[in-house]
């Protein structure tokens, strides 16, 4: 059954983005909508949907709100690439790899 409920707060240096969880189904999928942030995307919703593809876990991720393809989804585009890409790396080999952080590709 779909669950609702409950907010989460991300800070980036200056910026701030308050998402709401509009559903959460274990193992499925869980859907957040911003609510309050210093950048303009209230409203937009970030998806997060799982499924099994060659007995591995597929994440595939959606954020929705843009009216046009400019410099700010252009920088979330790749924001969420590299989140993505260092939660992969956290569940592959239980280290992620912050960007930024002191070793970043070295």
């Amino acid at each position: 059954m779909p669950q609702g409920g409950g907010q989460v707060t991300f800070h980036y240096g200056s910026m701030q983005v308050t998402a709401a969880i509009k559903m959460s189904v274990p193992g499925e999928c869980l859907e957040w909508e911003c609510v309050t942030s210093s950048l303009p995307m209230v409203g937009h919703t970030f998806r997060f949907d799982l499924d099994k593809n060659d007995g591995k876990t597929r994440v595939r991720f959606a954020h929705h709100g843009f009216d046009v393809q400019d410099d700010m989804y252009t920088n979330m585009n790749y924001g969420w690439a590299k989140y993505l890409e260092s939660l992969r790396q956290y569940c592959q080999t239980g280290i992620g790899e912050a960007f930024g952080s002191e070793h970043y590709r070295i």
